[in-house]
């Protein structure tokens, strides 16, 4: 883009390892890991002896939306039986893909506030961190060379807490469940 004369700017998150400087943009401002603990941001940049605040206020929400003549005609017509058609077409593709059984299940989780209780644990990982959640647990590392950290979030959702050394049995579950 730079070659077709254009500055490249870029702001927000980014998973991969690479700098988007390196990469072809001109600026960058944003999270290089794609996610971040905002109870404890980490490593400052290097050189930046103190935290820092960004007020950033985005104008987008705010009406007039305004859209090139060429985008509208190329939408319009589309969206007309307006969000009720939307919504019933996206509740059939849940139920067709099994994420929900009936309309009675989500109408106890949406509309009565009823728990849903999940069987099985579930697994997530990023660039440096891993994470297996079960119910009221948590087990969490930062990074492959980092100890497990466990959590219980009902009593601690703000992670302050590791009870891995108080509750290694648990940990130990929950270890296993990543491993497999």
């Amino acid at each position: 883009m730079r070659n077709a004369g254009y500055r490249t700017l870029w702001s927000g998150k980014h998973h991969g390892i690479e700098n988007p400087v390196t990469r072809g943009f001109d600026r960058y401002y944003g999270l290089r890991d794609g996610a971040s603990n905002h109870f404890n941001p980490g490593l400052q940049r290097e050189g930046e002896g103190k935290p820092f605040f960004l007020y950033l206020s985005y104008t987008a929400p705010h009406d007039p939306l305004m859209d090139w003549p060429e985008d509208i005609a190329k939408y319009e017509g589309k969206y007309e039986a307006g969000y009720e058609a939307i919504r019933a077409a996206r509740f059939q593709k849940q139920l067709d893909m099994g994420l929900i059984k009936d309309r009675e299940e989500l109408f106890k989780l949406a509309l009565l506030g009823k728990k849903h209780t999940r069987q099985q644990p579930i697994f997530w990982q990023w660039r440096r961190g891993q994470t297996v959640r079960s119910g009221k647990w948590k087990l969490v590392r930062e990074g492959l060379d980092q100890p497990w950290e466990l959590f219980n979030l009902k009593t601690d959702p703000s992670e302050e807490e590791n009870l891995a050394d108080k509750k290694a049995e648990k940990m130990e579950v929950l270890f296993l469940d990543w491993a497999q």
